[in-house]
């Protein structure tokens, strides 16, 4: 179970950085990277004026901080997530596997994002007015300054 809290957590992390951003092509371009003992992490952020477009994050997690020991215990708990969120059209999450941990490759094109199906696969069904309301919240996060200012707090650095 604790090991199941690290991954969610982990996977909590990444998708918190990863849903403040819509994908789509032009605008100018930031890198942002991350490094401690044991994860390390590259945040590319393509916006326009004050408006993200884009995002691509590549994160290396160690086993250990996953809280397993080898490979197959991490496919074992990552392939759940990884399955879970390449069913969502909009959504590319890809996993590969070394001595050491984990590398995560995710990107996220909210343009192609249905709201409505992706609470269905959450186990909810949201009316017509939450889904337009979802919108309106993923919009207003799509502040280029705003997504600058919570990366470097939480210890990221501009490449």
């Amino acid at each position: 179970m604790k090991n199941l809290k690290r991954i969610i957590t982990s996977f909590v992390l990444l998708f918190t950085i990863v849903i403040l951003a819509s994908c789509s092509s032009g605008g100018q371009t930031k890198t942002y990277f991350f490094e401690n003992e044991e994860i390390t992490s590259t945040v590319k952020v393509n916006y326009k004026e004050d408006t993200i477009k884009a995002i691509d994050a590549e994160v290396k997690i160690s086993y250990k901080n996953l809280g397993v020991e080898n490979e197959e215990q991490a496919k074992a708990m990552a392939s759940m997530a990884a399955n879970f969120v390449n069913s969502i059209e909009g959504f590319k999450y890809e996993l590969k596997y070394n001595d050491t941990g984990i590398v995560a490759n995710i990107s996220i094109d909210f343009t192609k994002i249905d709201i409505n199906k992706f609470s269905g696969l959450l186990g909810t069904k949201l009316s017509e007015e939450e889904v337009e309301q979802a919108k309106e919240k993923i919009k207003e996060s799509l502040s280029f300054k705003e997504f600058e200012k919570n990366i470097l707090k939480y210890g990221f650095k501009e490449k």
